[in-house]
């Protein structure tokens, strides 16, 4: 993976971070826990928890700007 991450000019920063990144952009960007638990591998919920924690509120500011009636409202 070090190749591969330095052929695109990218610091490879271990396999955990790896997954990691992996885990944040995939909640980022709608993804269940539930199917990140099952392709990430992990056998608990407890590193998908971890992770969901850790960007829960830019999850949140996104799905309130996407979700919030008050904002849907077409005031002329």
């Amino acid at each position: 993976m070090n190749r591969r991450f330095n052929k695109v000019g990218i610091t490879f920063k271990g396999a955990h971070g790896f997954r990691r990144g992996f885990a944040m952009e995939y909640l980022a960007g709608g993804g269940q826990q539930g199917d990140l638990k099952e392709l990430g591998g992990w056998e608990n919920y407890a590193m998908v928890s971890r992770y969901a924690k850790a960007n829960a509120n830019e999850r949140a500011v996104v799905a309130h700007k996407k979700l919030s009636p008050g904002d849907k409202l077409n005031v002329s």
